[in-house]
């Protein structure tokens, strides 16, 4: 095989709770983690040296700063290999939306290389390079559709994932959030009380009951997201008003979702958002129930 077309998916947080900072900077976080059908398009080729990526966003980095040419550079270093990649990438997720587009792909590209170059790394080796990409990338390494995620996130537990998918609507203002402006505005803000366990929210969200969820979910950065972005008020209460249940935002944001009872109702919610804000952009998705690698092939070449 010397080309593979993957899928890397979308993720919300249907619970995170934001601890004390660690010698390192960063936050000890407790978080839930559901795997989204929503997905970019990444088409990996093997080619005899150098990385190259090109997007159909002009608006992502195609260089350097791209976690796809970083993951690359990472898989090629770490197994010694002298090869290379051309990728090209295709976006559907929100870019710095909060659902871990950019975490994916890069766990994506981990995963196709491996697979391109027949497996030289091990599954815990990935891991490794993955947490040094970023604190999302092990929860796409995984093939869970759900996933507790500790320490900085990246410490996963694979769940079982829920008796049936919950269908959301994904609400994008178009202005990307970044996290590290999110986390410094929360440390400057007031303690508030620490969020509820989230182990009857786990329950529910097992037994696959998308009413009885929706008051259960949690994210202890919103006060900050509202702040460095007062208009996902706004976001948040036209959802609410559309029809959608539990309305929170995702990770650091700024992207806002809700639940739906089912795909009708998901979809009534998504046009009534999108008449009154066409420049919002509203998908509809749902959980990710098949346990699948983020490297699971849509189209792959010998």
């Amino acid at each position: 095989m010397t080309a593979i077309t993957l899928a890397p998916p979308a993720k919300v947080n249907l619970y995170l709770a934001v601890h004390e900072r660690q010698p390192d900077g960063y936050h000890r976080l407790t978080t839930l983690f559901e795997r989204l059908e929503l997905a970019d398009t990444l088409r990996l080729q093997r080619q005899p040296s150098g990385i190259t990526l090109t997007c159909d966003d002009p608006t992502v980095p195609t260089d350097g700063r791209n976690l796809v040419v970083r993951a690359g550079a990472a898989f090629f270093q770490a197994s010694g290999i002298r090869g290379g990649m051309a990728a090209h990438l295709e976006k559907r997720i929100p870019v710095a939306g909060g659902l871990g587009g950019g975490s994916s792909d890069a766990a994506s590209t981990l995963l196709g290389l491996n697979t391109l170059y027949d497996q030289p790394l091990t599954q815990a080796q990935l891991v490794t390079l993955g947490r040094q990409l970023g604190a999302d990338v092990p929860f796409f390494l995984s093939e869970a559709a759900l996933a507790w995620g500790r320490g900085r996130g990246d410490e996963i537990e694979p769940l079982a994932s829920p008796d049936r998918p919950f269908w959301h609507v994904l609400v994008n203002p178009g202005e990307p959030l970044l996290t590290k402006t999110v986390y410094e505005t929360f440390d400057r803000l007031p303690l508030t009380p620490p969020l509820p366990d989230a182990t009857l929210l786990l329950r529910l969200v097992q037994m696959g009951e998308a009413a009885r969820v929706a008051p259960c979910l949690a994210n202890a950065l919103e006060p900050a997201i509202k702040s460095s972005y007062p208009a996902i008020r706004y976001v948040q209460h036209a959802l609410t008003t559309a029809g959608a249940l539990g309305v929170i935002v995702s990770g650091s944001g700024p992207t806002v979702f809700g639940l739906a009872t089912e795909e009708v109702h998901a979809r009534v919610i998504a046009t009534r958002l999108q008449q009154e804000q066409p420049v919002w952009r509203v998908l509809v998705t749902r959980t990710a129930l098949a346990p699948r690698s983020t490297a699971a092939p849509v189209r792959g070449d010998a």
